[in-house]
C-alpha cells in the first residue's frame, strides 16, 4: 500500500502543466504523454499479471 502510495505521488508530479513535468521533459508534451503512457501501462500490467499468477497458485 506504501509502494503504491508512492508511485502515484510520483506520477502526480509529473502530469502536464506541472514544474517537474516541465523539467524532466523540457516542453516535449509528446514524450511525457508517451511516457506517461508506458507507466501507466506497466502497473496496470504488472496488477493483470499479479492476479492471474495467484489464481494460478
Amino acid at each position: 500500500m506504501y509502494f503504491g502510495g508512492i508511485v502515484v505521488a510520483g506520477l502526480a508530479t509529473l502530469l502536464p502543466g506541472r514544474l517537474m513535468n516541465a523539467v524532466a521533459f523540457s516542453g516535449n508534451s509528446w514524450l511525457a504523454a508517451a511516457v506517461f503512457g508506458l507507466v501507466v501501462a506497466a502497473i496496470f500490467g504488472a496488477i493483470r499479471f499479479r492476479a492471474r499468477r495467484s489464481r494460478a497458485a
